[in-house]
């Protein structure tokens, strides 16, 4: 895949090291190559100096208020283009199933409740208008220059956090990569994904150009983009099922595998848990599951796929259908994904393009309960329905084939 030659440089340099960043004081806030990935603040030549650092700084955070401890796990540096952060989580000793592993109080997780962004020195207008995820990854710049140059916001609850944080590195995304390289994907949903993304971060910065660099934003982006996690949260009295999107410390430290520890909230403990889902041996190390990324996600993200395992997430066609929105309502309460899952050897979430793809003639409380209940198709007898789906997903694969097919990889 292809990696930018240089990155641009935002903030002023400061001495310090790794040993300030551990002590609280102000690291270095610059963006350069290192290796694989880019790196972001306060660097160690030791990566396992780094590692231990950004450690305490997760464990300052929680300030016993949470379960993040060195007797139980440990950060080790790890060569991994798709590492959110450049290191790995390792279990210290043997770990039960169903052990607590890590916990975050909900104060001491990075959302929209607990995001202050003019005591970070960013003031938005009234009409900024900027999304969830915008806000959130504009308070990871804030809060990360502010730990770098000293400022307010440094010293806030979040300012061990920002440290950690600029101990990492940073993914290799494409929002980093120049306009030649970023025609190599042309043609591609990463391409379009990635000029939306650069579109934002630009806005984002035009509305409060003196808060961060952009390069800064860029960044935090990076970060956000591989890191955040989407999980209820307690909800509220309007949307008491509202999922939310929220950076977790310590436990976005994890590397992502699918299928395996998911965090969770606890309404009593008023805390994200971690729990292992299986028995763990001493060194062995724990993953997360982040979500469901494909390899448009993965490229995005780290400017490189991952196996074939992660496939493509295609959206199913709703908006030309007459019935949209009452499939989309139907999606919506079955809890069907709005995307079918291709991967190598199979096609994962057939029955949401099924529904989205049914006819009128063939939509009908019957052939949707079939459909919902797993019933074959000599039972629901829906053959339209049936031969539109493969035939919009022959038609999609050969369309986003063919730049691909059309031109080589430099």
């Amino acid at each position: 895949a292809p990696r930018p030659a240089a990155a641009a440089k935002g903030g002023q340099q400061r001495k310090g090291g790794v040993a300030a960043a551990a002590a609280g004081e102000a690291p270095v806030c610059e963006v350069h190559r290192e290796g694989r990935s880019w790196r972001s603040g306060c660097r160690a030549v030791d990566g396992s100096d780094a590692a231990a650092a950004a450690f305490r700084s997760v464990r300052r955070l929680l300030g016993g208020t949470g379960v993040f401890s060195r007797r139980l796990l440990e950060l080790r540096p790890v060569d991994d283009l798709h590492s959110p952060s450049g290191f790995g989580v390792f279990a210290r000793r043997a770990v039960t199933k169903g052990e607590l592993l890590m916990e975050v109080p909900i104060g001491r997780v990075l959302w929209r409740e607990t995001l202050d962004l003019s005591a970070w020195g960013v003031d938005l207008p009234p009409n900024s208008l900027l999304s969830e995820a915008e806000r959130l990854f504009l308070s990871l710049a804030a809060l990360q220059h502010r730990a770098a140059a000293g400022g307010p916001g440094g010293d806030s609850v979040f300012g061990d956090y920002a440290r950690a944080l600029l101990l990492s590195s940073v993914p290799n995304s494409t929002v980093f990569w120049n306009i030649d390289q970023l025609r190599w994907l042309e043609g591609t949903d990463a391409h379009e994904l990635t000029v939306h993304f650069l579109s934002r971060i630009a806005h984002v910065h035009s509305i409060v150009p003196q808060a961060t660099e952009l390069s800064e934003l860029k960044v935090a982006f990076a970060q956000y983009h591989k890191r955040h996690f989407r999980l209820w949260l307690g909800g509220s009295s309007f949307f008491p099922d509202r999922v939310e999107a929220a950076m977790l410390p310590g436990i976005d430290f994890c590397r992502h595998q699918e299928g395996v520890a998911k965090p969770s909230f606890n309404k009593a403990r008023r805390s994200v848990e971690l729990r292992a889902v299986k028995a763990l041996k001493a060194g062995e190390e724990l993953f997360v599951d982040f979500g469901m990324r494909d390899q448009t996600d993965l490229v995005v993200g780290a400017g490189a796929p991952g196996d074939s395992s992660a496939g493509v997430l295609m959206p199913v066609p709703l908006d030309a259908d007459p019935n949209a929105g009452i499939k989309a309502k139907i999606l919506e309460q079955l809890r069907w994904p709005a995307e079918v899952r291709l991967q190598e050897d199979e096609t994962q979430e057939l029955r949401a393009l099924r529904l989205a793809t049914m006819p009128r003639e063939e939509f009908s409380s019957w052939s949707v309960g079939a459909l919902a209940a797993g019933a074959p198709l000599a039972v629901s007898r829906a053959f339209r329905t049936e031969v539109q789906a493969h035939a919009y997903l022959a038609t999609e694969c050969d369309k986003r084939g063919a730049p691909a097919r059309g031109r080589g990889l430099p």
